[in-house]
């Protein structure tokens, strides 16, 4: 089962705003990816390379871990703790 969380819309009494889950890439392959959610706040700052293997796909290493996602156009994909991500590039 699928169930969309759109920023603003209320979710079991939470709101998750646009900002809520923030992922910088800069052209110098550095990245940044912020996190202000449930009341905790992080960011943590790393790299990212497109995929040698599959350019539909990008590298991102944060805290000495590397992992792939899937990037398309303006959109990055994800699951994380069986939780879906699309975050769309502003």
């Amino acid at each position: 089962m699928t169930i969309p969380i759109i920023a603003g819309e209320s979710y079991m009494g939470f709101i998750f705003s646009e900002d809520a889950f923030v992922l910088e890439l800069r052209e110098d392959g550095t990245a940044t990816m912020s996190v202000d959610m449930f009341g905790q706040q992080k960011t943590t700052n790393g790299t990212w390379a497109e995929n040698a293997e599959d350019s539909g796909m990008v590298d991102l290493t944060f805290e000495g871990e590397t992992m792939s996602f899937e990037c398309y156009s303006r959109r990055i994909y994800w699951t994380m703790d069986g939780a879906e991500f699309e975050l769309v590039k502003q």
